[in-house]
């Protein structure tokens, strides 16, 4: 499958939608990549969309043919992501976010639009000059 295409990818949700009552739902969300960050071997991409932001979570060791696209994912890059959502464990919950009880074990991912590396970072809560 091209991973480019939406093809059997329709939004299920609206990233700041989920939460833990639709744990165990598989679900299918669209948006723009806010963070990445590698744990060697698992990798999280926070993705936002004017609803909010949730958590993807890639494990190579389950999958590593779509570990290894989503680790080409940047800030800005525009992603459909399908996965499992899941409630997380006790010590991983991030209070700070609504979806923090919740994450997509990814499935799949498209990449829909690569975006060039921004000159400072897109936060409505930082100044720029």
């Amino acid at each position: 499958m091209n991973n480019t295409s939406i093809a059997g990818m329709k939004r299920t949700h609206m990233c700041g939608e989920l939460r833990l009552e639709h744990a165990g739902q598989t679900v299918t969300v669209n948006g723009w990549v806010d963070r990445v960050r590698d744990n060697g071997g698992v990798l999280f991409l926070l993705l936002r969309d004017r609803a909010g932001i949730v958590q993807c979570t890639f494990d190579k060791s389950v999958n590593a043919d779509l570990f290894d696209i989503a680790f080409t994912c940047r800030t800005e890059f525009v992603v459909a992501v399908k996965g499992k959502l899941v409630a997380r464990d006790e010590a991983a919950i991030n209070k700070k976010m609504p979806t923090g009880e919740v994450e997509i074990i990814a499935e799949d991912i498209r990449i829909l639009s690569k975006a060039e590396t921004t000159p400072f970072e897109i936060d409505d809560t930082k100044e720029v000059g």
